[in-house]
């Protein structure tokens, strides 16, 4: 019996050319065409389901009355033959061409109605049917396209390469090339402008570089583009930088440029590697031992809760995070639960790819049903004509939905470039509560708590109390251990640098700051002490493991210890809760230190462009607030400098109480100098006064502060004695302030219950990786990408954990 629903006007519509369709996977599971009854697409809004009574394409098709639907299966096509045709040419990521699954795969359809009895198949389609059917085969897949839209850089031109003069031309000779500083003969740049070599700046990855090409641009206005030798294509593409706009940029005349110093675009051949793939490659170098301590692998696992996610490309940081969520009973229940099958049921989108509740229920439920264990040493059965895999299959999924949908509107995370775990984890709870908002409970409130800050003058005892509420707290890492720790990772076989967790967060509670007193007057050394006024279930902690060598950003190897961790032994965090004032407390209501100008007190003014970038650096705030305050007019520019010759940390509420000084109208406030610095100073013949400012202005470098002096030879301190020290008699009372703790934090027991690491230089590249704890058997789970692991020994790996996930003990 022939279907009558194929003569239906609506039946079915050729797809415009360039849409989206996700036709390899289901948009609500991981089912995908590969498996053996492949996925369903509707050939009316080409939804992708998976097939069967009881499949998401059969619910599709009963809620839209769309009941046509192609089925597609896919298979690999036998190796080609080497019949002396030449291979494709090796595809560049800065072109990244689709390839079309016809050249790589059979692909099988058949057209099925849902509206028949028993999803009646039709054998042969016609007319507008097998038109649709055939412009959905062709069609590239919205996951492909969405990969490799992220993997292209989006460079622009900028003014000084469409304006680009060029003086007198040089030819040049590339045979003999070098640097013209020094003797380099790669990653050499040239000037544009003049046709100036220089060698490029040294790239992770072992690629040598002194900077001369930057030094020449510094130094010679006008010559701010140079292009990479080596990196120039024939299709016109190259590795290109303008240092005035500090970044990569495009020539729409690159060929004319080029031809003024004798280079033929067409004969042009590319011999070096570009920025991305340096990168790329140098992300991939990075991994993690999956042995344990005697030298075999580790034990795969697999079961409900535990399943890999495979790596799209640089997205280890996602996988890391989003394992780590969905161990929290909170997430699993409001992603995985009833309500959000009943959701993915019931779901009315116009596009279930996008669909926040529909992509958070598809790989929570993935997650929930878990994957397999595979023997480590096995290979997958191998398919006629193709090598053997040497990674098998244990039901790993693919989150590229998930994360397309997810990091849609974000620049960073939207595209293929690693990024930061850390801020990836406050990304996504912020997106989540946004979200949920609207249900009225979301289940990021497990990680909130409120933080209470109590500011004590010694001399009156006048205390200002205020409470900021957040979800995540950092560890700060003391900078003489970070120090050391780089200066131990100098010699091979040092052993590693250790730090007590609990120190680190107890010795982060109390610091000196400068404040205005009402009471006592504008320059009072205070004591500030911040502390937990309630606990979260979760406390979510990030290890800033960041310091300065030779003035460059680089991370320590410190270990930071958790005593018992490893066993799950409970880790008490009592000490952190600070107690409310008491009642008869003499409040000083006119020194809030969390008041800015055109700021209501307890809340914070907006980062200006300029400390976004700087953070974005990786330079710690209360630095970045200091280099921008010093260098008023001067931009990121004459921020960065100062940053780089500034080896010092900053204390970032020393900068704080500096900055609310200031906007309060008064000078800036005071800073501890050292008074030995300051003798040294005034050995040498400067005055007291000349000695503390310049210290106070150069964060007490004795070297810069001699400088500053030379460069303002009329500043003197006006500020009287230098408030080098606590005076005893405060210092002796402020020991003694309240450190019992009220009963609601008695309890404050925690568990590390899951913790994420990172290897490489920089939390931009590198590798992430989760480890998560086995609830029903107390085992750590390592989850490295789609490989889960038993680890038997977690110790090492949880001391050089980036972000930590600990568990209140009820």
């Amino acid at each position: 019996m022939s279907c009558p629903h194929v003569s239906a006007p609506s039946a079915a519509r050729v797809p415009p050319s360039g849409q989206n369709i996700y036709k390899d996977e289901c948009t609500q599971c991981f089912h995908s065409w590969d498996d053996a009854n492949g996925v369903d697409v509707c050939l009316t809004c080409f939804n992708t389901g998976c097939p069967g009574a009881d499949g998401h394409a059969s619910a599709h098709a009963a809620r839209t009355g769309h009941a046509l639907a192609v089925n597609l299966t896919r298979s690999l096509k036998p190796r080609r033959v080497d019949d002396g045709t030449p291979p494709p040419a090796k595809i560049a990521r800065l072109a990244i061409a689709a390839e079309s699954d016809a050249e790589k795969y059979d692909v099988r359809s058949t057209v099925r109605c849902y509206a028949c009895p028993n999803h009646q198949l039709i054998s042969e389609p016609t007319g507008l049917i097998a038109d649709a059917v055939a412009a959905v085969v062709k069609a590239s897949s919205a996951s492909l396209q969405n990969e490799v839209k992220a993997w292209e850089l989006e460079l622009e031109a900028c003014e000084h390469t469409v304006c680009l003069e060029q003086t007198a031309s040089v030819k040049l000779d590339a045979t003999t090339a070098h640097c013209g500083q020094c003797d380099l003969r790669e990653n050499l740049w040239l000037c544009l402008g003049c046709g100036h070599l220089g060698c490029g700046r040294a790239q992770f990855g072992g690629v040598s570089g002194n900077g001369h090409a930057l030094a020449h641009a510094t130094s010679a206005p006008g010559h701010a583009v140079a292009v990479k030798l080596g990196t120039i294509t024939p299709e016109g593409t190259a590795d290109l930088y303008c240092y005035a706009c500090d970044d990569e940029r495009i020539d729409p005349y690159l060929a004319d440029h080029m031809a003024h110093f004798g280079v033929n675009l067409a004969s042009s051949i590319k011999t070096e590697k570009s920025l991305v793939e340096l990168q790329i490659e140098q992300n991939l170098k990075f991994e993690f031992d999956m042995t344990s301590a005697d030298g075999a692998l580790m034990t795969p696992v697999g079961k409900p809760g535990l399943l890999g996610l495979k790596n799209l490309g640089n997205s280890c940081y996602m996988a890391s995070v989003i394992q780590c969520l969905l161990r929290i009973p909170e997430f699993r229940e409001r992603y995985g639960g009833d309500a959000a099958q009943a959701h993915i049921a019931q779901c009315s989108a116009a596009s279930h790819s996008d669909c926040w509740q529909c992509q958070w229920a598809k790989i929570a439920t993935a997650v929930a049903k878990g994957g397999c264990p595979v023997d480590p040493t096995a290979t997958a059965p191998t398919v006629p004509g193709e090598p053997s895999a040497p990674r098998p299959d244990n039901g790993a999924v693919t989150p590229a939905m998930f994360k397309h949908m997810i990091a849609k509107g974000h620049k960073e995370f939207a595209g293929m470039k690693q990024q930061d775990a850390s801020e990836f984890w406050s990304y996504v709870v912020k997106q989540v509560a946004q979200q949920e908002r609207r249900q009225g409970s979301s289940p990021t409130h497990v990680f909130d708590f409120t933080q209470q800050q109590v500011i004590q003058c010694p001399s009156c005892l006048g205390i200002n109390a205020s409470e900021t509420t957040a979800s995540s707290l950092n560890i700060m890492v003391p900078d003489e251990a970070l120090k050391r720790a780089l200066e131990a990772d100098k010699t091979a076989g040092s052993p590693p640098v250790t730090v007590s967790a609990t120190d680190c967060l107890q010795q982060a509670m109390r610091e000196h700051v400068e404040f205005e007193c009402p009471n006592c007057g504008p320059r009072v050394l205070g004591v500030k002490t911040t502390g937990f006024k309630t606990f979260p279930k979760y406390l979510v902690l990030t290890a800033q493991r960041f310091t300065y060598d030779n003035w460059v950003p680089k991370k320590s190897s410190v270990h930071i210890q958790w005593p018992g961790a490893e066993s799950h032994a409970a880790v008490p965090l009592h000490f952190l809760h600070t107690p409310a004032p008491p009642a008869d407390a003499l409040k000083l209501d006119g020194a809030d230190p969390c008041a800015q100008e055109g700021t209501m007190a307890g809340e914070s003014a907006p980062d200006s462009e300029e400390l976004v970038q700087l953070l974005q650096f990786g330079v710690p705030r209360g630095k970045a607030r200091r280099a921008l305050r010093l260098n008023p007019g001067g931009g990121l520019d004459a921020a960065l400098n100062w940053v780089f010759t500034s080896p010092d940390d900053v204390d970032e509420a020393e900068e704080d109480a500096i900055q609310r000084s200031l906007a309060s109208g008064g000078k800036a406030a005071a800073v501890p100098v050292d008074e030995g610095a300051v003798a040294n100073l005034m050995d040498m013949g400067f005055s007291r006064g000349q000695a503390v400012r310049a210290l106070r202005e150069t964060a007490g470098n004795v070297e810069r502060a001699i400088e500053w002096v030379f460069s303002h030879p009329d500043a003197t301190d006006d500020d009287g004695p230098s408030a080098a020290a606590v005076p005893p008699s405060s210092s002796e009372d402020l020991n003694r302030a309240r450190s019992d703790v009220d009963g609601a934090a008695t309890d404050a027991r925690y568990v590390v219950e899951a913790f994420i690491n990172h290897k490489g230089p920089s939390m931009l590249c590198g590798h992430y990786i989760a480890h998560v704890t086995d609830n029903e058997s107390a085992r750590w789970i390592m989850i490295n990408d789609d490989r889960v692991v038993v680890n038997p020994d977690p110790v090492p790996l949880l001391g050089e954990a980036y972000v930590y996930v600990l568990r209140r003990l009820d």
